[in-house]
């Protein structure tokens, strides 16, 4: 009896691993997605005229039908149990935001206007974070 309990739990511990693996892929696949993306879209930056927001907007619906498409589970922020891959879910997992993307692109030397000066506080906060400390 003890054995079948056994078989059970390894049985348990597979699929659950097996579906931890998958999550982790297709968020890494988002990802990567997102950079190669926001890279490979640059060149619609025109000498910093285009605003932050606008290239946000401009890079969204691509971003949305990759994440509807390609994409069915993420694993959940605590990585121990997988939910479905909505736009929202993935956005808010990814921080996918202007913010962001304005970070991403200060930090890769990209110019680009920012506008509103709550939005130049939370990029530049970002990146704060993001880089290391010199001591």
């Amino acid at each position: 009896m003890l054995n079948i309990f056994k078989g059970v739990g390894t049985l348990l511990v597979g699929i659950w691993l097996v579906v931890h693996l998958a999550g982790k892929y297709q968020y890494k696949r988002v990802r990567n997605f997102t950079l190669d993306l926001v890279d490979s879209e640059t060149c619609h930056i025109k000498g910093g005229r285009v605003s932050v927001e606008e290239f946000y907007a401009y890079l969204l619906p691509k971003w949305e039908e990759f994440v509807s498409d390609k994409v069915l589970f993420i694993l959940h922020k605590t990585e121990l149990w997988p939910i479905p891959a909505q736009v929202d879910t993935v956005r808010q997992r990814l921080n996918f935001t202007p913010a962001w993307l304005g970070a991403y692109l200060k930090l890769n030397e990209v110019k680009i206007s920012i506008e509103k000066p709550q939005l130049e506080e939370k990029i530049n906060q970002i990146i704060k974070t993001a880089t290391p400390r010199e001591e």
